[in-house]
């Protein structure tokens, strides 16, 4: 558990818990097979309150090289599903 602040809110902070999990489910997506990933539980907490349910959840499945190919916001209310659908890796800039 951790108090973090993501400038979404008027809340000062949420307290965080998180749970990571290896994953080893094969992407659909060609440049990510391969690629190590994890999935991501992430429960946000209001400080200000003795509610002990999240005030929003957050699920991801996060690859080594950063990228996200689905993630589910849940605020209680509704929620909002994505799934990376195509892919293009950028060059990398050549240094001098």
């Amino acid at each position: 558990n951790r108090s973090v602040f993501d400038g979404t809110t008027q809340l000062e902070a949420f307290q965080v818990s998180a749970i990571i999990l290896p994953d080893d489910q094969r992407s659909e997506i060609p440049e990510l097979v391969g690629v190590k990933s994890w999935k991501v539980f992430l429960a946000y907490y209001d400080l200000a309150s003795s509610d002990t349910l999240p005030v929003q959840e957050q699920s991801l499945l996060l690859f080594d090289n950063g990228v996200v190919s689905e993630i589910n916001l849940n605020f209680g209310d509704f929620s909002v599903t994505g799934k990376l659908v195509e892919f293009e890796a950028g060059k990398l800039p050549e240094c001098e």
